[in-house]
């Protein structure tokens, strides 16, 4: 997030796209997804004219230049410092792959999010994105950094397919969050692909891969399996899960056989 908090970013966007809005228009487009009252908006847009960060005449709003020109600045440093300097290299060969250990899958997520951009800026504009999960796992355990992530390809107009293995109760609940906010989500357990602990990420023809270890995934099979009411969804303990010390791994590898197979396969269930 670029300041602190996602309604922040999500005011940034939309003036960085169109630079008309007045107050009460861009509440209108902000409320399709943030859930906020006009007079608390108000003080949102005054604080963020207080600080440079919006400029207002009379009721238009436009990005303050003095925060264009430090976003120029900023975004230069992380480009040389991040994706030309000392960037993960993803110059991968065909049938070339990279391995990323972590203890906890908290900290593997934060590795997924970091590869998931940087594949996308070398290679994900010209295509859709496709998401497998056996279960909704991340957005209902780390729902903030996932939706972060969808926000940014929704806000690049960038087309994403999610397609979840299972049709539990949790499933259909999580794929209700992810589609009320960022992207077309699906629920079927017909799929051929892992029903449990597997989760992938196909951009272009990189796939983002991750097993969970069997530990783990047991934990996430008490919830899955015996939540029969949302209200007795403890969300606090389910993304300990995410915590919990364990062997985590992801697999990025290059791949354009088996890209194409799992494209294939997750689009049988949007068409």
């Amino acid at each position: 997030m670029l300041f602190t908090k996602p309604i922040y970013d999500n005011i940034i966007f939309h003036l960085a796209d169109k630079k008309d809005f007045t107050i009460q228009t861009l509440h209108k487009e902000i409320i399709k997804k943030e859930n906020i009252s006009l007079p608390n908006f108000y003080k949102i847009i005054d604080h963020m004219v207080q600080y440079q960060i919006l400029s207002k005449e009379k009721w238009r709003l436009a990005l303050h230049t003095t925060r264009i020109v430090w976003l120029f600045d900023l975004t230069e440093k992380i480009k040389k410092q991040y994706f030309e300097e000392t960037s993960i290299s993803l110059e991968l060969q065909e049938w070339e792959q990279k391995i990323f250990n972590t203890s906890s899958l908290r900290d593997l997520d934060n590795i997924r999010a970091n590869l998931l951009s940087v594949v996308w800026l070398k290679y994900g504009k010209v295509e859709p994105y496709y998401f497998y999960n056996s279960h909704t796992y991340h957005i209902l355990g780390m729902q903030e950094t996932e939706s972060t992530n969808f926000r940014t390809f929704s806000t690049q107009k960038q087309k994403v397919y999610f397609l979840a293995g299972n049709e539990t109760l949790l499933d259909h609940y999580g794929a209700d969050l992810l589609h009320m906010q960022w992207t077309d989500v699906v629920c079927s357990n017909k799929t051929k692909l892992m029903k449990d602990w597997y989760c992938i990420n196909i951009i272009w023809e990189y796939i983002i891969e991750v097993i969970f270890p069997q530990m783990i995934s047991q934990y996430f099979k008490v919830f899955f399996d015996n939540t029969k009411k949302i209200k007795e969804f403890n969300p606090e303990l389910f993304q300990h899960i995410f915590r919990m010390k364990a062997d985590c791994k992801l697999t990025i590898r290059r791949n354009k056989k088996d890209a194409e197979m799992f494209k294939k396969e997750i689009m049988k269930y949007f068409k």
